[in-house]
């Protein structure tokens, strides 16, 4: 598969994963995550859709598969855990943000996983 379509795959996947797991789960499984609006989780998956975009073409092919998911898994929670200092009002224990990273980071995983094999084939 050639690079933009690799890219726009990679896109519809993230723009419909990300938004789900940021802005719903603290909704079914609050763990003490509370956020002071909904500008939070959609500024949340704007950044880690932008970033994973790049890092997924440049990082992966680089560092591999266990280790590119680990390296975007650790700077999601981190980022999600740091958000709740820049967005007044916003709550988001460490716990949370360790659950929410492990869910992006499954589902980013089994990303990987194509989209690596979709470089190898080009």
């Amino acid at each position: 598969m050639d690079r933009s379509r690799r890219v726009g795959v990679n896109f519809i996947f993230k723009i419909s994963y990300f938004p789900l797991i940021l802005y719903l789960f603290p909704k079914h499984f609050p763990l003490g995550i509370f956020y002071s609006s909904w500008v939070v989780p959609f500024l949340l998956s704007v950044v880690f859709i932008g970033i994973g975009l790049a890092a997924d073409e440049i990082i992966l092919p680089l560092f591999g598969l266990v280790s590119s998911t680990i390296q975007g898994g650790l700077f999601m929670i981190t980022f999600t855990w740091l958000s709740q200092f820049l967005f007044i009002g916003s709550r988001i224990p460490l716990l949370g943000a360790l659950v929410i990273g492990l869910f992006l980071g499954i589902g980013e995983f089994f990303m990987h996983q194509r989209i690596l094999s979709w470089q190898r084939a080009d």
